[in-house]
């Protein structure tokens, strides 16, 4: 029988979102991010870090909240390199990452950058196709894990705060 998390530990669930600890706590601090005590313990309940991830973006309180802890905006223009890989979390929250291929004027090399989306902008990355051309709003962030052979990993990916397609998808030749 397999057991569904129902909390995180504010280490854990900052490693999820790709923050620092010490971000964490000014999550839960500012009311941003619902949090439990357990004796001298704070846990983040399973269904309040999703929600923290895919509820709406409120742009003002966002912008105040760069202005304090400094600025970590990304905005990338960039065709799909490959479909959009779409699964659901342990809670039912559907998820997307997607590979944006993004060129610089005059160089034939792209720089490939993995984005992902959660809730309802996992919905728009599921409806894109390779090629595509997307612009992405979001923000950066950094995943770290410990490797199968001991060594510590790290990883980049931007958090898409909003999508939007630039171009319409072609359309599909009709097998005869």
């Amino acid at each position: 029988m397999r057991h569904r998390q129902v909390t995180y530990s504010v280490g854990e669930a900052a490693n999820l979102l790709g923050i620092s600890s010490s971000k964490l706590y000014r999550c839960v601090r500012a009311g941003e991010l619902r949090a439990s005590r357990v004796g001298r313990r704070i846990v983040i309940p399973a269904p309040a870090l999703e929600k923290f991830l895919g509820g709406p973006v409120d742009t003002a309180r966002s912008a105040a909240a760069h202005h304090d802890e400094g600025l970590n905006l990304v905005v990338l223009g960039g065709r799909l390199a490959s479909d959009p890989i779409v699964r659901t979390s342990r809670a039912g929250m559907p998820y997307a990452v997607i590979r944006l291929a993004v060129s610089r004027p005059g160089d034939s090399h792209a720089v490939h950058v993995e984005v992902v989306a959660f809730g309802a902008r996992a919905e728009i990355a599921a409806a894109l196709i390779r090629e595509q051309l997307v612009r992405v709003d979001g923000r950066l962030a950094e995943w770290e894990w410990i490797a199968s052979d001991g060594s510590r990993r790290r990883s980049h990916r931007v958090v898409a705060e909003r999508l939007q397609t630039l171009e319409v998808a072609p359309r599909q030749p009709v097998a005869s």
